[in-house]
């Protein structure tokens, strides 16, 4: 099995050299480089190829919002978790909602970190129960919501694939699951994606909550 392409960006010194310390033990996981503020990623992205980008919100220069824009616009490919010492709603719903794959607080356990890593790599995103009561909240309450159930666009196999999608199985677990082909599952995926109008599996997930698909406990 391949390793997974990381890099860390934070202006602390001290949190980039705890991560690079602690990733140096695991062993599916790859730290390609580490970054002192957004401009610095953008610089050694060029040539280095990372999966996943671990970022902070709060540098110098070019800060994690800024980064996140630029990043989701130049390089879709490469997927973003947000490090923060402001682990509110506020904050969790404004990245998560502009491109963000998870959210992560700065004094997270590193068992928590690196499920987080494996979860986006593998899944898209990483959605705890925060994020997801967090999200649930934002959309009870937009105004852009249609309080109607209505799940017209989807067949009932593509709603019980959803919502294992949403569980956070593998197309291969939700085949083995219903007894399908893996095969037979990337075409309800793709299926999904495409009615749903979703960018990515968080966008899916996004859908399920709002439509009553998938219920946050």
């Amino acid at each position: 099995m391949s390793k997974i392409k990381i890099a860390i960006a934070d202006d602390h010194k001290i949190v980039r050299q705890g991560y690079c310390s602690l990733f140096g033990t695991e062993k599916s996981i790859n730290l390609v480089f580490e970054a002192e503020n957004g401009r610095d990623v953008l610089n050694q992205i060029e040539n280095n190829e990372i999966d996943i980008l671990l970022l902070d919100i709060d540098m110098p220069v070019l800060n994690g919002r800024q980064t996140l824009k630029i990043l989701n616009d130049k390089y879709p490919d490469i997927k973003v978790i947000m490090l923060s010492m402001y682990f509110d709603d506020f904050h969790i719903s404004e990245f998560i909602t502009n491109g963000a794959r998870g959210f992560l607080a700065k004094n997270s356990d590193f068992d928590d970190v690196i499920d987080a890593i494996h979860s986006v790599n593998e899944q898209g995103y990483y959605f705890n129960n925060k994020i997801s009561k967090v999200l649930l909240t934002k959309l009870i309450h937009s105004k852009k919501i249609n309080p109607i159930f209505s799940l017209d666009p989807l067949t009932d196999n593509e709603i019980e694939v959803l919502r294992l999608i949403c569980q956070e199985k593998t197309n291969l677990e939700i085949g083995q699951i219903l007894n399908k082909s893996k095969k037979t599952i990337d075409g309800y995926r793709s299926r999904i994606t495409f009615k749903t109008n979703a960018r990515n599996t968080a966008g899916m997930v996004i859908y399920a909550i709002k439509h009553g698909v998938f219920l946050v406990d």
